[in-house]
């Protein structure tokens, strides 16, 4: 018995052991948020608002998909197309995911889970600049594909000098495991004209 008891008791403690273990969850990578995988498309609804108040204008549609991965200066990217309001035309973006930052061809973060930096800043033409931020808080968000939370990638977009004084804002929603939700601009050319992309109908790739 005098044997048999601290056995026992050892079993007892590794059993409540085993209990107090819990499985933590997986972190959010960025790739969740910016699938790539080769086959994946996103159909998106366009509208157009000529003031702020207007009632938005339907404009067709948009269209990305991903055609393949490439290699660029040795690096692996994604190769992404895109074709605008119904045009049989496309552009080719290619990115890639860098330390948990998605990046462009040129090096640019264009998406990352980093709510503590700036992405990135730089200008368009002087003196119009922009940064571009994750905002603290997710948001929920409804476009014809459904309604899903999202992070919201904001890029400010500020003067230099006294040409603008107000800050204007273009906005990019990202939903988990979908990708991009919504993109809400504008051109600086005419800044009260508002663009909202928002996502039909979609299909990632396994």
């Amino acid at each position: 018995m005098k044997i048999i008891m601290p056995v026992c008791a050892a079993l007892l403690l590794i059993a409540g052991c085993k209990k107090d273990t819990a499985q933590l969850p997986e972190a959010d990578k960025t790739t969740d948020y910016f699938p790539t995988t080769a086959g994946s498309y996103w159909v998106y609804d366009n509208y157009y608002q000529l003031s702020p108040t207007a009632t938005p204008l339907y404009e067709g549609i948009d269209s990305t998909w991903i055609v393949k991965d490439s290699t660029i200066n040795g690096q692996s990217y994604t190769v992404f197309a895109t074709s605008i309001k119904n045009s049989t035309s496309y552009t080719i973006k290619c990115y890639r995911d860098s330390s948990d930052y998605i990046v462009d061809a040129e090096g640019t973060i264009v998406f990352a889970l980093d709510k503590d930096h700036v992405l990135s800043e730089g200008t368009y033409s002087d003196p119009y600049r922009y940064k571009d931020y994750l905002r603290q808080n997710d948001t929920s968000v409804t476009v014809p594909a459904g309604t899903f939370t999202s992070k919201c990638l904001i890029r400010e977009i500020y003067a230099t000098d006294s040409t603008w004084t107000d800050k204007d804002y273009v906005s990019h929603f990202y939903s988990k495991d979908i990708g991009l939700i919504q993109y809400n601009y504008f051109f600086l050319s005419s800044p009260k004209e508002k663009y909202t992309r928002k996502l039909a109908r979609y299909h990632i790739a396994q």
